[in-house]
């Protein structure tokens, strides 16, 4: 969408923002996830803790996708951010969703994030998610003769 609204503009001239977005033949709920997602990105990049607490007030069902995305860019501020919020169901929802991304990259400080999670189900769920995707990465990334004498 963001490319339709610029391409005739900036090198076409003549059409009006309206023309473009006519020609284009979106449904309005199209229009409305495309400006939302447009106005989303530009937010998480110039105010990521703004948008955060917006979606935590309205949209909490968008608040753990969209800290994994942050976490993708700035997974210090993330995680900053996620360690400031009070406990509640929506942070364990958020902690389990950072926790299992940065399993990735630190599966011990995965772990530790895991453990925070208040709801004990949850808490226990993410555990073992987080502590069966390190087993599985840690094993395939063992020498073959290894493997070969564990199997």
């Amino acid at each position: 969408v963001l490319d339709g609204l610029f391409k005739g503009g900036v090198k076409g001239g003549v059409a009006t923002v309206a023309e473009r977005t006519d020609a284009m033949e979106l449904t309005s709920a199209e229009w409305d996830r495309s400006i939302a997602k447009m106005l989303s990105e530009s937010v998480m990049v110039s105010e990521p803790e703004a948008m955060l607490a917006w979606l935590s007030e309205t949209q909490t069902n968008k608040l753990p996708a969209t800290l994994v995305s942050w976490a993708e860019t700035d997974v210090n501020a993330a995680a900053t951010w996620l360690g400031q919020q009070e406990p509640s169901e929506l942070r364990d929802k958020a902690v389990s969703a950072f926790a299992r991304k940065a399993n990735k990259l630190d599966p011990e400080a995965a772990a530790t994030w895991a453990l925070e999670i208040q709801n004990e189900s949850s808490r226990t769920n993410t555990v073992r998610k987080v502590v069966e995707k390190w087993r599985k990465h840690a094993h395939q990334n063992m020498p073959g003769t290894f493997v070969a004498a564990r199997s």
